[in-house]
């Protein structure tokens, strides 16, 4: 006990550990710390989603074209996609038909990119791209295999 009053961290008023009695330790602001870290990680995590997903009303959709697969078990789309904060993009998504297409994208181009959609048998796609850039892309999806062709 002598040390720590030579060290100055210890006296009659202040306890080595900085409480009175050592139940002290937790106080409300660690909690209330905690619980605004994970409210704020819930909410960055439900704006990705509606900017990955393209959804309402964070993003909004435009100059649409549609192709049903040959067994009409899939929907090839290519759209605009213009989201809040962000450089439209065209993007190309597959979906089952009668959902709303809130998927993330299969491809993802830039905005002067033009894009021709097209089935080649029920488990195969062929994205024809002329101009732009290619923001993303995803070789297959579930079943589906995706041919990139650039002119």
């Amino acid at each position: 006990m002598d040390l720590h009053l030579k060290v100055g961290a210890y006296d009659e008023y202040h306890h080595a550990h900085g409480y009175a009695r050592p139940r002290e330790k937790h106080h409300w602001y660690w909690f209330a710390g905690i619980a605004v870290a994970i409210c704020l990680t819930a909410v960055v995590a439900g704006i990705y989603t509606l900017y990955d997903r393209a959804m309402a009303p964070m993003c909004s959709r435009s100059d649409s074209k549609t192709k049903a697969s040959p067994d009409g078990a899939y929907v090839l789309e290519s759209v605009l996609v213009t989201c809040a904060g962000a450089v439209p993009n065209r993007r190309v998504l597959v979906y089952a038909p009668g959902s709303p297409g809130n998927v993330p994208a299969l491809a993802s181009f830039d905005e002067a990119a033009f894009v021709r959609i097209r089935w080649d048998g029920d488990n195969s796609v062929v994205l024809t791209k002329s101009g732009g850039r290619v923001w993303s892309f995803r070789p297959h999806y579930r079943d589906i295999r995706v041919h990139y062709v650039t002119e």
